[in-house]
């Protein structure tokens, strides 16, 4: 199995050894679908950091209303 790094970076060379292999291989495809992956990724990290700020905050906050509106 190939390391998607080393896919990412020797594409046309994966490309062409599933040629001489005879295999049918949509590098592009697969190589579009990581660039989804990290890009998902990384909102999910952004959302992430962005709750533990907010869940940071809230012990420190004494108004009921102000809390359910972070929690919220």
């Amino acid at each position: 199995m190939l390391d998607i790094a080393f896919i990412r970076q020797h594409a046309d060379l994966v490309k062409e050894a599933a040629r001489k292999k005879h295999m049918t291989v949509d590098v592009d495809a697969l190589l579009h679908l990581d660039e989804q992956r990290i890009a998902l990724q990384q909102e999910i990290d952004t959302l992430r950091e962005k709750q533990n700020n907010v869940s940071k905050q809230i012990p420190d906050i004494t108004d009921d209303e102000q809390k359910t509106q972070l929690v919220a």
